[in-house]
């Protein structure tokens, strides 16, 4: 007993019960949260495939191939912008309690360290949607490859490309992921500032720093042309600064929120 009263020490068990008290004290609004991102999953292949495959009906010389899947793509690139959208939305809810001064009196009297409560809202709400999304696009792919097996004369393939696993297909992988959490510790950090309305103030910032990206890349983006020589290097740099970023930023949205707790 001991151990869960004594908050200047992090403990394990304590965080995995903070995990279970947050999820049972919001549980229907992360049920229609978790419901709502497998019918936005469902809706965008039905809506793909159903133009998709009558295009293949109708244009029998293009798609009218066993080797050829016209939804695969499309439904590739539709649940990568997806993904990132739903990751954003449910990063900017995370300290979305500090908003009022009764959630931060709560937030407060919770028995436990800064590390395990902030570490509980960043499970629960940066990295539990992206992992439940990807859970519910394979599944429910799965059922698309199945029933397109079994009703049309065509071989329908995996969202992903190709089930090998090639050295540029994990590097490729491996760098999506890494700026899918870059992005979520943003959005993270923008809620850790500004509870309100975070995810619009979010969207605001990146335009704005992709407005000055561009200008800057218009203006003295000869700088870039050495690195096409080292394709390589270049790679693990960008691989390098994003996973930097995404650290850096996580670190400041805990010092946030121990300044907001204090």
């Amino acid at each position: 007993m001991d151990n869960y009263i004594t908050q200047d020490k992090f403990l394990w068990s304590r965080l995995w019960m903070h995990i279970k008290r947050e999820i049972q004290s919001n549980k229907k609004q992360i049920r229609w949260q978790l419901a709502l991102i497998v019918g936005v999953v469902t809706i965008t292949e039905i809506l793909i495939c159903s133009t998709a495959y009558n295009n293949w009906t109708q244009r029998d010389a293009f798609y009218n191939s066993a080797f050829r899947d016209p939804a695969q793509i499309p439904i590739l690139l539709a649940i990568i912008a997806i993904g990132l959208f739903i990751v954003a939305i449910a990063a900017s809810m995370t300290f979305s309690p500090l908003r009022t001064k009764a959630g931060k009196i709560n937030q407060l009297m919770s028995v436990g360290t800064n590390a395990e409560k902030f570490w509980t809202r960043v499970l629960i709400y940066g990295v539990a949607p992206a992992v439940f999304f990807l859970a519910s696009v394979c599944v429910i792919d799965l059922i698309r490859c199945i029933l397109v097996d079994c009703i049309m004369p065509i071989k329908a393939h995996f969202v992903i490309e190709r089930p090998c696993l090639t050295q540029e297909r994990v590097k490729a992988i491996l760098f999506f992921c890494s700026f899918t959490a870059c992005l979520s510790a943003f959005f993270v950090t923008v809620s850790a500032y500004s509870p309100k309305h975070s995810f619009l103030k979010g969207v605001c910032i990146i335009i704005a720093l992709q407005t000055v990206g561009s200008w800057f890349i218009f203006k003295f983006g000869t700088i870039f042309i050495p690195w096409d020589f080292h394709l390589d290097l270049a790679y693990w740099v960008a691989l390098s600064v994003v996973i930097a970023i995404a650290t850096v930023l996580l670190v400041v949205s805990y010092i946030k929120y121990k300044e907001t707790e204090l």
